[in-house]
């Protein structure tokens, strides 16, 4: 955050240059420092996307490709595109909630050449891996 801070003092210090003194009192009319609460932060709600990719066995090059949100919820949406030909099984690992460590969570099969989601419960669990074991 000082670094933020720091930033946002010297953009000001710069407009304050720019404009002069007149338009300096009317941009600042007060010295006080810039604080914390004056800095952008990132809505505590916006959820980063994990991707993972696993390889088919045939055709060789081709892929099973996941996503799903990292934020802690109540649901997950699990989307996947299996681009091989045959069937892939996907498994999720949760943590959170007073878990000691990630425990399996959901398996799903996905059919040969196939794309689609799959929401699920997670009970404000968090899903934080996901793989692809032969069977489920």
């Amino acid at each position: 955050m000082r670094m933020l801070t720091g930033i946002a003092t010297g953009v000001i210090t710069a407009a304050m240059l720019t404009l002069g003194s007149a338009g300096a009192a009317a941009a600042a009319p007060d010295d006080t420092a810039v604080t914390d609460e004056a800095v952008v932060t990132p809505d505590v709600g916006t959820k980063d996307v994990e991707r993972k990719k696993f390889d088919c066995k045939t055709p060789k090059g081709k892929k099973l490709s996941v996503s799903w949100g990292t934020g802690t919820n109540i649901s997950t949406t699990i989307y996947f595109n299996n681009h091989c030909n045959q069937k892939r099984t996907i498994q999720t690992w949760v943590d959170g909630a007073g878990l000691p460590e990630p425990v399996k969570s959901k398996c799903l099969t996905v059919n040969p050449k196939t794309k689609g989601d799959k929401k699920f419960s997670t009970f404000g669990r968090t899903v934080v891996k996901v793989t692809s074991p032969k069977k489920c």
